[in-house]
């Protein structure tokens, strides 16, 4: 499922060599879960750290 919305990022915890999984809460849908491919690389990396909107 995908679907697009705005929110606060609760917590990011590695899955595998460079997933994560990302809890985020948003307006619209509440507290969500997701895994996030390649989550943990360079590049994606300060794009998901505790906090960011």
């Amino acid at each position: 499922m995908e679907w697009e919305d705005q929110g606060i990022v609760l917590s990011v915890r590695r899955h595998g060599e460079s997933s994560a999984i990302l809890s985020v809460f948003t307006s619209s849908h509440g507290r969500c879960l997701g895994l996030v491919k390649g989550g943990m690389s360079k590049g994606q990396k300060s794009t998901l750290q505790k906090g960011n909107f």
